[in-house]
């Protein structure tokens, strides 16, 4: 039997190429959590999205779909506050999130399906993904992703997948669509 590894995944689409690119050295399941998406309805459109894809994949993943949009809000307001960067403290949530299921269902390897992106911080969710797996005696698998984010699109074409054109969190959202408010 392959070795196991845990994938977060942050959405279905995001999901597919690590899984791919994973197959033949580990068995890839997936791990839901992402308590930054935003609105609700985002959140359940990915949500369901990512059903799809491991079920068309015949991979099984894991669904941590607590939604604290709250806490995570008032995490990641502390951040910008101390003019810090959100991205890196989302990262870490997430992540620290999913090592402790990794840790606790007898996993060794875990890795995140936003190493796919092109427009996330690749050093920074590596160095995270690190120090969190020492932290949970795991380990951080980290592989280059992103340089097959235009077969993702394909896949997203031919399977009629619905993508986002932002991360997820509020504050994205505002950059994307070019709203500024100073107050932040």
């Amino acid at each position: 039997m392959e070795k196991k590894i845990l994938i977060h995944t942050c959405c279905g689409p995001c999901a597919i190429i690590p899984i791919k690119m994973l197959e033949g050295e580990f068995e890839p399941i997936g791990f839901w959590f992402n308590p930054n998406i935003h609105p609700y309805k985002e959140y359940q459109k990915r949500l369901q999205t990512a059903g799809y894809v491991f079920k068309r994949l015949n991979r099984e993943i894991f669904w941590d779909i607590s939604y604290d949009i709250f806490s995570w809000f008032s995490l990641i307001i502390e951040e910008i506050k101390n003019g810090r960067d959100r991205c890196e403290k989302c990262y870490a949530i997430r992540l620290e999130k999913t090592a402790q299921f990794a840790k606790q269902n007898g996993f060794k390897y875990f890795t995140t399906s936003m190493l796919v992106s092109p427009y996330q911080k690749t050093s920074s969710i590596e160095r995270i993904g690190k120090e969190t797996g020492e932290k949970y005696s795991l380990i951080f698998i980290s592989r280059d992703f992103k340089s097959h984010y235009k077969e993702e699109k394909v896949f997203i074409k031919q399977w009629q997948l619905y993508h986002q054109n932002y991360c997820g969190c509020l504050f994205s959202e505002i950059e994307r669509l070019g709203i500024v408010n100073e107050k932040i």
